[in-house]
């Protein structure tokens, strides 16, 4: 299954992914809130996470694709947290300044 707007595709997570999601996870302006850049296996790991919970939720974090030139963009969607809590919560990663570009359009 795919969403799409018109510059941007919302879709399930491609092996094809992984090279271009640790570029983005290891951008220090990316991770500058997180503990540290992630490396290639915790990148690849965090992937292979977010295809767990789509088999087991039916929903999770949708990879963005630009539409024009299929560029890995980030994520955004829905997850459970690992921890106990009652609701979904929103995630989103990307390089600065594309956060805005995912989100209007939806």
């Amino acid at each position: 299954m795919k969403i799409e707007t018109d510059r941007l595709t919302l879709r399930r997570w491609q092996v094809s992914d992984s090279m271009p999601f640790h570029r983005i996870n290891s951008d220090p302006a990316v991770t500058e809130f997180l503990l540290e850049p992630l490396s290639l296996e915790a990148s690849d790991g965090m992937i292979q996470r977010i295809e767990g919970h789509f088999e087991q939720f039916g929903y999770g974090l949708w990879a963005v694709e630009l539409k024009d030139t299929e560029e890995l963009l980030g994520f955004t969607g829905l997850s459970c947290p690992t921890f106990e809590t009652l609701s979904a919560v929103l995630g989103q990663r990307s390089f600065p300044g594309v956060a805005k570009s995912i989100t209007d359009p939806l």
